[in-house]
């Protein structure tokens, strides 16, 4: 069996384009590249940093990709 599976792309794999390529027949996304500090130090409300975090309810299968310490 074939598995399809999208690769992160940065700029380009936000949570609309993964919801195309799962409705298109993807297995499995992966998020854009997530600084751990940046996610846990940025002020409340900041937008950059949560939008990479979103998770649409048409995604089955989706890996974070956290980076930093």
């Amino acid at each position: 069996m074939i598995q399809l599976k999208l690769a992160p792309l940065a700029g380009v794999t936000d949570w609309p384009f993964r919801v195309l390529c799962f409705e298109q027949g993807c297995d499995a996304a992966t998020t854009e590249m997530v600084s751990a500090m940046g996610y846990v130090c940025a002020p409340k409300g900041q937008t950059s940093t949560e939008q990479l975090l979103i998770r649409d309810e048409r995604e089955p299968k989706l890996v974070l990709q956290l980076f930093g310490k």
